[in-house]
């Protein structure tokens, strides 16, 4: 049970921190694209458009990814402790 915990853990953090950076990355790539704009080069806007939309859908999926884990760890964890522990006998 420790171990799933701590791997669960490992995980979450995992996720949130490639969630963090795809929400750190999103606003710059659209300033970049106002940039890009407000210099004339619309080919360079638009390409910083299409890589922000694609932070933000892999930052959309790794959030439900997250949410699917805690769901489903959570209900792991709730079915562990429903189990009755198992009497073995003792044999020599």
């Amino acid at each position: 049970m420790a171990e799933l915990s701590a791997r669960s853990n490992r995980l979450y953090l995992v996720i949130m921190s490639m969630l963090l950076t795809a929400f750190l990355v999103t606003p710059m790539k659209y300033h970049r694209a106002q940039l890009a704009l407000e210099k004339g080069e619309e080919d360079l806007a638009r390409e910083a458009l299409k890589r922000r939309k694609s932070f933000a859908d892999n930052a959309n999926a790794l959030r439900a990814q997250l949410d699917q884990q805690k769901t489903v760890v959570d209900n792991l964890v709730s079915n562990t402790r429903n189990i009755p522990m198992m009497k073995v006998p003792f044999q020599r």
